[in-house]
């Protein structure tokens, strides 16, 4: 999905915060004034970057009016603060100063832009095979043959990964495709005609597709991904996503993986989970030895479960090794 700037509605109520100035100007009435800081409060919340025109405002009004209407307006913001308040401080949900990392080296996005927006994120949908072992390498060629002979859309992949450990009757092998929507939906075009149904059918002589699922990265961790030896997926099911993300940030800000890291969100397909983290090792030696290094790292983590223990569930993990990838 491609959810619309939280800035968008903030921008509409900033936008009537200035016409209430514009009216207070001329007209001199309390009531443009109030309506004036009420519409620059809400725009505030939804976007907090409006929060900084108070400071002109303020400015503005202590030329204007008389020290009791001073005292109302300070009375008015006091009271619309204290939900922030409350969210800062009790929830521990600092949206002011959390950064959410983006997709290249040093870059910082805001969390609550993040969150509401799919741009620098991907989306992803899987399929789940279980192939007997001596079948392995006949689905690897049918798709080495289909995927090979078909131009990829502009960002995306298509891999087949091998489960590490897979009981007898869960799955073997993940088909993945990852890429912008509009790419993946391009993708989805080319799997069609008289070569994708060959195709389709020789997958399905040698392998049993147990489930199909798919998802949205939320916030996602440079880190190289060449020479990649497998990944890790954790799911919960998450009941307060913003909580559950701003204590990934802070939790990030202090581990430094080798690794790509992101924070994603399941859309259909899942059972009883709602998010992941998603990690890549560059070898077996990084993957055996995943986890806090130093005693800050240790910290990090330990506060990382306890702000996240009484809002999730931890579902499991499962570990894959690459196979081959198409882009």
């Amino acid at each position: 999905a491609i959810w619309p700037s939280s800035r968008i509605p903030g921008l509409l109520f900033f936008v009537l915060a200035i016409y209430e100035f514009l009216k207070f100007q001329k007209t001199g009435l309390n009531i443009h004034l109030i309506k004036n800081i009420l519409f620059l409060i809400i725009s505030s919340y939804i976007s907090p970057n409006f929060s900084l025109f108070i400071i002109f405002f303020f400015y503005y009004y202590l030329k204007k009016i008389n020290i009791k209407t001073i005292t109302l307006i300070f009375l008015l913001c006091f009271l619309s603060s204290l939900p922030a308040f409350y969210y800062i401080f009790v929830l521990d949900v600092n949206f002011l100063t959390a950064g959410t990392p983006g997709t290249k080296e040093g870059q910082s996005i805001g969390l609550s832009f993040n969150f509401s927006n799919a741009q620098n994120n991907v989306a992803w949908e899987e399929v789940a095979l279980n192939v007997e072992s001596s079948n392995a390498g006949y689905v690897l060629n049918l798709m080495d043959d289909f995927y090979s002979s078909i131009e990829m859309p502009e960002g995306t992949s298509v891999s087949l990964e091998a489960l590490y450990h897979s009981a007898e009757g869960s799955p073997s092998h993940i088909i993945n495709f990852i890429g912008p929507v509009d790419g993946l939906i391009a993708l989805r075009a080319l799997r069609s005609g008289d070569a994708y149904d060959a195709y389709n059918t020789g997958v399905e002589k040698f392998a049993t597709i147990l489930s199909i699922k798919a998802g949205k990265t939320l916030a996602r961790i440079p880190g190289t991904d060449e020479n990649v030896f497998g990944a890790q997926e954790w799911s919960f099911n998450v009941k307060d996503q913003v909580k559950f993300g701003a204590a990934f940030v802070e939790l990030m800000k202090v581990f430094k993986p080798t690794g790509y890291v992101s924070l994603g969100q399941y859309t259909h397909g899942e059972k009883g989970e709602t998010h992941y983290i998603y990690s890549m090792y560059n070898d077996q030696a990084a993957m055996l030895n995943f986890g806090p290094k130093t005693d800050a790292e240790i910290s990090a983590f330990n506060k990382f479960f306890s702000k996240t223990s009484a809002i999730s569930e931890y579902n499991g993990s499962r570990t894959t090794v690459p196979v081959k990838s198409w882009n």
